[in-house]
């Protein structure tokens, strides 16, 4: 499993590996010999970003009737909204939404009393107003992604649309940030996240606060938030594998293996293999100091066909990556394995067994 660490400022997701023995037993002159297949996932690093907002103090003094006083109003302590979804966000049966809360301190206050408030809300830049709180973000791929705002003023009230061009209900005021409760929710669809491109999704939203209802403040507030999708790629479903057959020339034997390939988005990937931990290693099965060459061929086609052979390290750009991180449990890749008879030949009997690497990253 992947593991997520914050260090100085970076989230970093470390190298997972799944390792799955593949063996196969193939019969050949009284011998068996038995083979191993590991994969390997890349690592991933994206950087964070975050910004402490804050509004000063604005107070206007009224002369009106029975409503003359001093009026103030503060925001403070709004950060920046990032959202980074979870590898539990991919699951291919992972409904809902994504939802981070983001808390922030507004108070209001009329000649240093609590007294209501109202925003009104505003659009900014980077998102594309599509009404009732929904906007359309885009990054610098050209890849747009949905997402739904809400705002409340209050841990006492509720949370209504961040609608661009209307005004909130009226909110009891805060004396102090201890008992503000503001709040705004930025929610995406954990589907529109499998299918999103990889990038970083940036929005600038705005809110003006008015004290109810001789002050309005001179200034808009900026809402910043993003939503942060890596370059992420895995394999899965590789299982153990048994080489007992001929192939189809009966000069050797051959196995198959299918597997899993998801690549966030869906769309492309590199594939290679190796035969061992550095990226040029030949493809060996070793039983002491007897070793026997065998060859790889992968797949370029999404059902797994179109096999081309491949040598150490050499890099294949293959279609149709699963957005499913399980691939809808069904396989999308093929690894072939072959022994010709004329390496098995005059070898003695005995286990011969091996690593195979298989290295995926977005094309």
């Amino acid at each position: 499993m992947k593991q997520l660490s914050f260090v100085e400022g970076r989230f970093v997701t470390i190298d997972w590996h799944d390792f799955c023995e593949v063996s196969f037993e193939s019969i050949v002159s009284s011998k068996t010999k038995k083979f191993v297949i590991r994969q390997l996932a890349v690592a991933l690093l994206f950087l964070g970003w975050a910004q402490l907002g804050y509004t000063a103090p604005e107070c206007e003094t009224v002369n009106f009737l029975g409503f003359r006083g001093e009026y103030c109003h503060e925001i403070k302590e709004l950060e920046d909204i990032v959202i980074r979804p979870s590898e539990s966000d991919l699951q291919d049966n992972a409904g809902g939404s994504l939802i981070v809360n983001e808390s922030y301190c507004h108070t209001s206050t009329r000649n240093g009393s609590a007294w209501d408030f109202h925003v009104n809300f505003q659009s900014g830049s980077g998102a594309v107003d599509l009404g009732n709180g929904n906007y359309r973000l885009s990054s610098s791929t050209g890849s747009s992604l949905p997402v739904n705002v809400q705002w409340r003023g209050s841990s006492n009230s509720g949370f209504e649309a961040f609608d661009a061009g209307t005004t909130s209900s009226s909110i009891p005021g805060a004396v102090s940030c201890a008992n503000s409760g503001a709040q705004i929710r930025v929610a995406v669809a954990r589907s529109a996240l499998r299918n999103a491109k990889p990038g970083t999704y940036n929005a600038t939203l705005r809110m003006q606060p008015e004290v109810d209802t001789y002050f309005s403040s001179r200034t808009f507030t900026p809402v910043n938030f993003a939503i942060m999708l890596p370059e992420l790629t895995k394999i899965s479903r590789l299982d153990d594998m048994s080489v007992t057959q001929r192939n189809a020339d009966d000069d050797g034997y051959a196995q198959d293996e299918r597997f899993c390939v998801f690549v966030w988005g869906g769309g492309d990937y590199n594939i290679s293999a190796s035969g061992g931990v550095g990226t040029n290693d030949p493809f060996l099965l070793r039983n002491g100091s007897q070793s026997l060459a065998y060859d790889v061929q992968l797949s370029t086609r999404a059902n797994g066909n179109r096999l081309q052979p491949v040598s150490p390290g050499q890099a294949l750009t293959a279609s149709g990556g699963s957005s499913l991180l399980s691939c809808g449990n069904s396989d999308n890749a093929r690894a072939r394995v072959e022994i010709s008879d004329s390496v098995t030949a005059g070898k003695p009997a005995g286990t011969y067994s091996g690593t195979l690497y298989l290295t995926v990253e977005p094309a």
